[in-house]
């Protein structure tokens, strides 16, 4: 649900590609309206000197830098309280594995320093699923990103850290493919990514469970998923997809569970052109109108 955002690398632009990647997500959870998810430790940013407007890029730019020793690079000119937080977190990556399996690591064992540093010690109520729609709607503008991540809660923040550091570290690290998001979070960063897309499920709905079974009865597609597998990609998608694609896929829902198991039927109903970024949670959709 990410977004181009500038890594602050020494000479490297670290944007993040939003690209259709086809792969289905078909793991199963309970379905409750809302996963819980393990609470945080006590967070001691708040006895942390906070990082300044730039810390982010300051962070980003010493996480994703080319060579062992261009971390200090980063640091140049830094304000002081920039430099302790990055290099706190920075010394605190000692002890986490090499390659994108470090985001949770940093989400588990280095989030104080992270914390006070990525967003300024800022904290709200809002889980990692919203953060990751709040992303998808922000585009590319830092104002509203940084404003997303103020409005994330500390569990948010931290599920959303592992997986940001994850995907980052692969594209950065691990990957020449146009594709490498995508790729990174279908596969590495899997675990993570649907942690957080799960920590706030809506409900299941009948009109939800209608279209599934539509589309899994009426022929829509040479291979349709199972109804499971489908109520749980949508699901995901309106967990954690812009705003934008939410609208159409509800729109699209309504239409589809009430649709005959006829061509005319189900293509009257309007189509779901959705972006890359909610592709990344769901595939593409099939015959560009149901996941």
């Amino acid at each position: 649900m990410l977004r181009a955002v500038s890594c602050g690398l020494t000479g490297v632009i670290c944007v993040r590609r939003r690209i259709a990647a086809v792969f289905g997500i078909c793991v199963l959870v309970a379905c409750s309206s809302s996963e819980s998810s393990q609470p945080v430790d006590v967070d001691t940013s708040r006895d942390l000197d906070v990082g300044s407007e730039t810390c982010r890029q300051t962070l980003e730019c010493a996480l994703y830098c080319d060579g062992d020793a261009c971390a200090s690079d980063c640091l140049v000119e830094a304000p002081a309280a920039d430099v302790a937080l990055v290099s706190a977190v920075m010394d605190c990556l000692s002890d986490c594995p090499d390659g994108p399996e470090r985001g949770q690591c940093i989400a588990d064992t280095c989030f104080a320093p992270y914390h006070a540093c990525y967003s300024r010690g800022e904290s709200g109520t809002a889980s990692c699923a919203q953060t990751w729609t709040c992303f998808g709607d922000c585009g590319d503008e830092p104002a509203c990103l940084d404003a997303c991540l103020a409005n994330t809660s500390l569990n948010g923040l931290q599920q959303f850290v592992a997986v940001e550091v994850c995907s980052d570290t692969y594209v950065t690290t691990q990957c020449a493919q146009p594709d490498c998001d995508a790729l990174a979070l279908s596969t590495v960063c899997e675990s993570a990514f649907l942690s957080c897309l799960d920590s706030d499920l809506p409900a299941v709905t009948n009109e939800m469970t209608a279209a599934c079974e539509q589309s899994a009865t009426c022929n829509w597609s040479t291979e349709p998923r199972e109804v499971e597998s489908c109520v749980l990609v949508v699901r995901r998608a309106l967990a954690g997809c812009p705003s934008a694609d939410k609208e159409m896929l509800r729109a699209a829902q309504s239409c589809l569970a009430q649709a005959a198991c006829t061509e005319v039927g189900w293509r009257g109903c309007p189509g779901w052109g959705t972006s890359g970024i909610c592709q990344e949670i769901i595939g593409v959709p099939v015959d560009g109108r149901w996941p």
